[in-house]
């Protein structure tokens, strides 16, 4: 069984759809006429953005998002992009045995982690799919 896909519910679609498109480097592939519900898809996933109406949409507890990248170097880079646009970063880079990552929360507050693995002897390892 493969997954589908990940339905969120926000409070303005086409601007977490922006915010996907421009730091996460997914495509839209589906918008309804009143941009209520948009998809995005991005290395063979699917986000689906469902406009949660008059209520703000809650999550809960340790609710988050979590993306995997190839190494440390990536990891770093797309932190220092991210604090350079002004997102909101919880902390530093953290580094431990299993790997290194970092969050951010976007403006619905959901949690997003960005991160890589190490092998165990401490190198990083590939995450390439292939």
């Amino acid at each position: 069984m493969k997954l589908n896909h990940l339905n969120l519910q926000v409070s303005n679609a086409p601007e977490m759809a922006a915010f996907f498109v421009e730091y996460f480097g997914f495509v839209v592939t589906l918008e309804k006429p009143d941009r209520s519900l948009i998809a995005l898809a991005a290395d063979g996933f699917d986000l689906v953005l469902q406009e949660s109406g008059d209520a703000k949409p809650s999550y809960p507890k340790g609710f988050h998002l979590g993306f995997i990248l190839d190494d440390l170097e990536k990891v770093q880079t797309s932190y220092a992009r991210l604090k350079h646009a002004g997102a909101d970063l919880s902390a530093e880079i953290v580094q431990s045995r299993r790997g290194a990552q970092f969050f951010l929360t976007t403006l619905d507050g959901i949690t997003v982690e960005i991160g890589c693995h190490y092998a165990t002897d401490g190198v990083v390892e590939s995450q390439s799919r292939q």
